[in-house]
């Protein structure tokens, strides 16, 4: 049996200006999810990765 791998690319879209950050994050499979803030931004990673690991948890 093959393991799947441990490893997601997510892609961050930054805006050149602007305090604070603020941008897009996507993911292979989810959604782009926009942010605004260092602490957005986090939550938006925790999400991309929730999304991620349902994913490989369906049949």
């Amino acid at each position: 049996m093959t393991q799947a791998p441990r490893q997601i690319r997510l892609i961050v879209d930054i805006e050149q200006v602007g305090d604070p950050i603020c941008g897009t994050l996507r993911s292979e499979h989810g959604t782009d999810q926009p942010f605004a803030g260092w602490t957005a931004l986090i939550r938006a990673v925790e999400r991309a990765l929730a999304t991620e690991r349902a994913r490989k948890e369906q049949p």
